[in-house]
């Protein structure tokens, strides 16, 4: 998300976007990004919504059940059978850290790499390092 991409330029248009990945763009100063996805989830109220609704505005306990319910769709990360496994609350809590950072905050993915190595700020307990 910080204007490393494909081969679709980095470079931001008159709004402020950049393309990062396969045509699709982000825009930090709007506080808007695209990707694709057509996975549902279980919502918290017990019916299905699209992953990419779910994860709008939800802010760090949104993003968490969003994370948690794409991870263990069949449709997303089919890792419903280690779910009870040790550490699988830190992949989800490291996920949705490194997703708010990145969309929410518009903080470069290599500095979320950086914290991640070196055991910082939202990174400091999750088994990184």
């Amino acid at each position: 998300l910080d204007g490393h991409d494909r081969g679709g330029g980095g470079a931001p248009d008159g709004d402020g976007a950049v393309v990062y990945a396969d045509g699709l763009r982000h825009c930090v100063p709007g506080g808007w990004y695209e990707f694709r996805c057509s996975c549902s989830i279980r919502s918290g109220g017990g019916g299905e919504e699209n992953l990419a609704e779910a994860l709008l505005g939800g802010g760090a306990g949104g993003a968490s059940a969003a994370v948690r319910a794409y991870l263990t769709s069949p449709a997303g990360g089919d890792l419903a059978t280690v779910e009870t496994c040790g550490g699988f609350d830190g992949l989800v809590a490291a996920v949705a850290a490194m997703y708010l950072r990145m969309v929410e905050e518009g903080v470069p993915s290599a500095e979320i790499l950086e914290d991640m190595s070196k055991r910082k700020g939202d990174f400091s307990c999750l088994g990184f390092g």
